[in-house]
């Protein structure tokens, strides 16, 4: 049930050319659902919906963060989570927080964790 969820939430995010227009409000709304069942790639795409703004709206940091750190054993929500942290989008800026978050995304086996770890 959740796939069939978060099929339908891709496919408002992106619309289908002659049978279904774009609508972002309608893809969180799918994507929320399959998140709530545990889908944990709707639960960033709900994070990169809210990072880049909806429909010409401005970013909401703090919501994304939020939905990127309900999702801890996903590389790369925990990557996500790990460079907000080092920028201070959506929370007070915090590098020892940051490191151990990219470090975290690399055991997980994802994320571009090595690259940051300086």
């Amino acid at each position: 049930y959740r796939t069939a969820l978060a099929n339908v939430g891709f496919f408002y995010e992106e619309g289908v050319e002659g049978v279904l227009e774009k609508d972002a409000k309608r893809a969180v709304a799918f994507y929320s659902l399959a998140a709530d069942q545990g889908d944990v790639v709707c639960r960033r795409r709900l994070g990169d919906l809210l990072y880049y703004g909806l429909d010409g709206t401005p970013p909401d940091y703090p919501g994304a963060l939020a939905h990127y750190r309900r999702a801890p054993n996903d590389a790369q929500s925990v990557f996500n989570v790990a460079g907000m942290l080092e920028r201070g989008e959506g929370a007070p800026r915090d590098l020892a927080s940051a490191r151990e978050m990219y470090d975290s995304a690399r055991e997980l086996g994802g994320g571009s964790g090595h690259q940051k770890r300086r």
